[in-house]
């Protein structure tokens, strides 16, 4: 029987499709591996160290201060060895102590000397770190010969402190089951699936939970709890490190990747910065000593765990200052910023490769023109660079770059032939409205328009830019994109004729008397959304009467925008319900200090930008402003920025809950005090965390970005000696700044990595193979089942196809194999819950997969790749049993009531035959052909141990391609009954105990 043998079937297609509508069951056996834990005995004694041992046999424990080792010996082989847990980041003072003393002692007469013999140590049945992390004890203690460890969690204390970092072993893999196979020389360790509980109203009640493991760092992923008893969970701070030479330097953009690389720029004055081999420029080019303009601008990129994994500078012989950066998904990073270097590193073919030009009539040093840059993943050379401007001043605040490799930016322009394209506002329109310094000395600064562009990928042109202004000064100084590619915009103007269309506010709010502020005003803040086209969808004003700005903004996944930035407006329109109603800061100058601040503010206005959905004041009785913020997956606002109040209502679960700086005389371009991280509520009517975080000087917080698992990348600035900063900072110490420059000083640039508790963690637990379960690798086009936590939706959501092709989301969930999402097949929540995918073609020796639900990302699980894992669908889902199998020529079910003859032929249903000769991911297969064929040959088949005939081999016609469809002549010497059916091609061989009934 040829190909033209699966051309007419209806019924096969209804067989296949139900066995992969719905979740199939878990029923693989729990292997049944025996190590060092299953052993051990159930009492510990003090050593003469002051350690606590366990010990029977070949195995033992020891718990000391942070870390706990085990030691298995292997007598047979002459083998032993050890690994050691360290509990990451836990508090110094916390080391084990025994409790609950047996009547039993221990004696040791080892040696020839009696001053080393021991006689009466004392034994106990549990042993005990109390506060290894703040609020959680961990307990050891033996259950029925083996032995067992809990984390106990007070109320108040933060579960995602827990982080065991695992050494010693030579491989750890989380096993079907939830359980952790940690594999040594001299035998294997398993730790059980943990068990998550609560108790209420004396009920032990279960908590989902399970391991979630990144590389040999173990953690432990909680599902949905009773929030008013037990588990209450904090934010921790993760990550710190210290940025700088010995003069001035400043971070202004942060990024990161999907794999949780941190990516920072800024600008630096230091000749001595810390550059990694092979760096694009390793040194310093100059520029003058401002820090508003900045030396050089600087990029640099950090490993998720916080290693350096490279810096360089960027710039030439002027003032280059890096404001902004993004990231594409291949780990190229985007930065614009401000240069007036007239040999500033660009690229042949870039969009402007010449310097247009720079003002003459400010106070402060030109600006020059705008920069944008695409430095490889390495950062090791340019992808591609480009000036942007005309011959007046201008600066790059703002960059986001979308799924194309289309860069956005924003920032303000003095020229009057700024480069435009296919834009809303072709023409210049003015600037002016800033207090004039002196009588003959004009304003200390003007921004003249904002303005708004979008770069090809290649960084070779347009596809469209666009002023952004009225009469008087405007300014771009935030970049958002949506899902979709609209483009949002938010920054200051003080024009009444500011360009509005389907406003929240049509009209000029007002700006600060000259007296109130007498060197700088900013007027009212403004939002704007554009098309992927440069179509203006709506513009507003957001402000009161006096002066306000936004300074950062951020879209979900509905269109909404997202802003912070700072007010000295008492009737700036916050809403009824808002976490802080009042403003409390000056609304002028005092003093010696020459800007007003005011307070920060956090707003939310609807898709449509004709209202607003709420807005709250955050601050205190001095001048505080927002200046980073981001939108997690639950709607909540994260905002950075600095505060100089000393009054900030910390929330009681605060990271720093006291202010640590200086509150002295900031300006516009250079806050002092301390930096602070809130999480507005997504309803705005709660601050549901606020802490300072700084030191004993000035820091800053002045952009942030959120990882895939929730986590806040924050940059800044700080001139503090003392911030904090963990263990593991690429950079332990403050490394100076220029003191001729105090009151203009940034110090030194930081990088800080907080993590928040954002509901319950995503979980990948498991992988197997969607037929048998087979579990530990995938093979290309295999389709396979997933299980985990907190991921799916709450009702089945089934395979769809767009145009013959497998959509990637099913119920806001997708899967990723190194960033790639599969197609999915269904989906659906769960203790576990379970979806079904088919692996990319694409696939490498080994494939990292993670889970993505509701735009937030789970854990990685980093999985072998083999060529093929052959599996042959069983008709009651459990891996084994009656193969889905149709008897050949009428297309009926195989079964004991309807078999099949010998030397008669049936068809059987599988997955992961490998890669094929012309199949896509996701592709559903055509009825008439062409049928996919795998490029791994010949099939082979046995039924009963028997040879049988291959007829065809190659994917199911009119299923998605990853259904593979064996075709096989039953041997003609068979007698009725029951038999395996195995295929095999190569070494690779399907799973015994899926069945075929002969007659």
């Amino acid at each position: 029987m040829g190909p033209n043998w699966v051309t007419s079937m209806n019924l096969h297609s209804a067989l296949i499709a139900c066995l992969l509508a719905a979740p199939f069951s878990l029923g693989a056996a729990t292997p049944d591996v025996h190590g060092a834990l299953a052993r051990l005995p159930l009492r510990f004694e003090t050593a003469a160290d002051g350690r606590l041992v366990a010990r029977e046999g070949p195995y033992s424990l020891t718990m000391e201060a942070g870390r706990t080792t085990v030691t298995v010996t292997d007598r047979a082989n002459h083998r032993s060895a050890s690994v050691t847990t360290k509990l990451a980041g836990a508090e110094p003072t916390s080391r084990p102590v025994g409790a609950e003393p047996l009547a039993a002692k221990a004696t040791y007469l080892l040696g020839n000397d009696p001053a080393g013999w021991r006689s009466g140590a004392p034994l106990f049945a549990r042993a005990v770190y109390h506060g290894v992390y703040r609020g959680i004890d961990l307990v050891f203690h033996g259950d029925a010969g083996s032995l067992e460890y809990d984390f106990v969690v007070q109320p108040g204390a933060s579960a995602r402190r827990i982080a065991l970092d695992i050494s010693g072993a030579s491989a750890v893999r989380l096993e079907s089951d939830g359980a952790l196979a940690i594999a040594t020389p001299a035998g294997n360790i398993r730790w059980k699936k943990p068990e998550v509980y609560q108790w209420k109203d004396g009920v032990r009640r279960p908590v989902a939970g399970a391991f979630a493991l990144h590389g040999h760092r173990v953690t432990f992923a909680i599902g949905a709890y009773d929030q008013t008893s037990e588990l209450v969970i904090d934010p921790t701070l993760t990550y710190a490190t210290y940025l700088g030479g010995n003069d001035n330097e400043s971070s202004r953009g942060v990024a990161v990747d999907a794999s949780g690389n941190m990516y920072v720029t800024g600008f630096t004055f230091s000749m001595n910065l810390a550059t990694t081999g092979g760096s694009y420029q390793p040194a310093y080019h100059g520029g003058s000593v401002q820090a508003d303009t900045g030396g050089d601008a600087f990029v640099a990129k950090y490993s998720a765990a916080g290693a350096l994994l490279y810096v360089t500078y960027l710039g030439g012989k002027g003032d280059d200052a890096g404001d902004a950066i993004a990231v594409d998904s291949t780990g190229n990073a985007y930065v614009t910023g401000n240069t007036s270097s007239t040999d500033f590193p660009t690229v042949k073919g870039s969009y402007q490769t010449t310097f247009g030009g720079q003002g003459t009539n400010q106070n402060l040093p030109p600006f020059g023109d705008a920069f944008v840059a695409k430095l490889n993943p390495a950062g090791t050379a340019l992808v591609y660079s480009t000036y942007l401007g005309g011959s007046g001043d201008e600066k790059g605040t703002a960059i986001a770059v979308d799924s194309s490799g289309n860069a956005y930016v924003g920032g303000a322009t003095l020229s009057n032939n700024f480069p435009t394209k296919n834009a809303y506002q072709s023409s210049y329109k003015g600037f002016g409205g800033n207090p004039n310094l002196c009588t003959v000395c004009g304003p200390l600064i003007n921004f003249g328009d904002g303005f708004i562009a979008k770069l090809t990928p290649d960084g070779t042109g347009l596809v469209f830019s666009t002023y952004l202004g009225g009469a008087l000064d405007d300014a771009v100084t935030a970049i958002a994109l949506d899902g979709s590619g609209n483009v949002y915009a938010g920054g200051s103007t003080l024009s009444t004729d500011f360009p509005t269309l389907n406003a929240y506010q049509s009209k000029y709010g007002g700006a600060a008397s000259d007296n109130a502020q007498p060197v700088i005003k900013t007027g009212d803040g403004f939002v704007a959304k554009f098309d992927t086209t440069g179509k203006l969808v709506y513009s507003t004003y957001l402000g009161g009467s006096s002066d306000d700005a936004v300074m950062a903004i951020a879209a979900d996944a509905a269109g909404a925008a997202y802003v912070t930035g700072f007010t000295t407006s008492s009737n700036f329109p916050v809403s009824s319900n808002a976490a802080q109603r009042n403003f409390t800061g000056p609304a002028g100058v005092s003093g010696i200090k020459g800007f007003a601040w005011g307070d920060a503010f956090v707003a939310k206005l609807a898709p449509s930008g004709s209202s607003l959905v709420w807005a709250t004041y955050l601050g205190g009785n001095d001048d505080d402003a927002g200046m980073a913020i981001a939108v997690d997956a639950g709607g909540n606002a994260i905002v950075g920025g600095f505060a100089n109040s000393t009054n900030l209502k910390v929330t009681s679960d605060a990271q720093q809950k006291a202010f640590g700086g200086t509150n002295g005389p900031p300006n516009f371009s250079d806050p002092s005090g301390d930096a602070f991280l809130a999480k507005v509520s997504s309803d705005g009517a709660s601050f549901l965390y606020l802490s300072y975080y700084g030191g004993n000087a000035s820091d800053a917080i002045t952009a942030l970005a959120l990882d895939g698992q929730g986590n806040v990348i924050v940059g800044g600035t700080t001139t503090s000696t003392n911030l904090p900063i963990t263990a593991n900072a690429a950079q332990k110490a403050f490394g100076g700044e220029d003191p001729q420059f105090r009151t203009e000083t940034m110090g030194d640039a930081f990088v800080a990595k907080f993590q928040f508790d954002a509901g319950p963690q995503i979980t990948l637990a498991g992988i197997g193979n969607a037929a048998n379960y087979v579990a530990g690798k995938v093979s290309p086009g295999e389709i396979i089942v997933v299980y985990g936590y907190n991921f799916g939706p709450a009702t089945l959501a089934q395979l769809q196809y767009v145009n013959g092709v497998a959509t990637t989301t099913l119920g806001n969930t997708r899967i990723y194999f190194d960033n790639t999402p599969a197609p999915m097949i269904y989906a659906v929540a769960g203790s576990p819950g379970v979806l079904s995918c088919v692996v990319p073609y694409a696939v490498k020796t080994s494939t990292q997969v993670q889970v993505e639900y509701n735009s937030v990302k789970g854990n990685m699980l980093t999985v072998p790749v083999v060529d093929s894992v052959p599996g042959i669908f069983s008709l009651n889902q459990s891996g084994t049993g009656p193969g889905a199998i149709l008897n050949w020529p009428d297309y009926t079910v195989n079964g004991s009531s309807n078999r099949v003859a010998a030397s008669g032929y049936i068809m059987a249903y599988a997955t992961g035959e490998g890669k094929t000769d012309i199949a896509a991911d996701g592709q559903k297969v055509p009825l008439l052909g062409p049928y996919p064929s795998p490029l791994l040959k010949p099939w082979t088949a046995t039924v009963g141990g028997k040879p049988a005939s291959v007829t065809y081999s190659g994917s199911a016609p009119d299923n998605i391609a990853g259904v593979f469809q064996v075709n096989v002549q039953i041997p003609s010497d068979l007698t009725t009954g029951v038999y395996d059916l195995v295929i095999k091609a190569g070494n690779f061989s399907s799973t015994a105990g899926l069945t075929v009934a002969v007659k």
